[in-house]
């Protein structure tokens, strides 16, 4: 497989996640200076449309199921952030101590080797 693209990030991410029912890609920034980095990106266009800093050590971007919505983990804030996955507007957040980590397991379950 080759590279179709390099989109410019301000550093290395760990979590990537797509749904088929969204056009978005959200990407965390999970090491170095700019962890604080939510970017997300066209699927199609391959073009970063936005990005997005939710909180302090952003981390691990999860679709719903229906990929109505994205939860985003703000590590070092306590707390989660969700956002509407084609406005990409903030719906809501709540208190979650440490949120290292959001697995939808209506959609892992279906993943192959999850």
């Amino acid at each position: 497989m080759s590279t179709k693209k390099s989109l410019p990030t301000r550093g290395p991410g760990l979590f990537i996640r797509a749904n088929p029912d969204s056009r978005y890609v959200w990407v965390d920034v999970a090491f170095g200076e700019w962890w604080d980095d939510i970017v997300v990106f066209d699927r199609d266009t391959l073009e970063i449309v936005e990005t997005l800093q939710p909180g302090k050590r952003s981390i691990h971007p999860e679709f719903t199921k229906d990929a109505k919505y994205v939860y985003v983990s703000a590590w070092n804030e306590d707390k989660v952030i969700v956002y509407d996955a084609n406005t990409l507007e903030i719906v809501t957040e709540f208190e979650a101590k440490t949120p290292t980590g959001i697995f939808s397991v209506g959609i892992r379950q279906e993943e192959p080797g999850a």
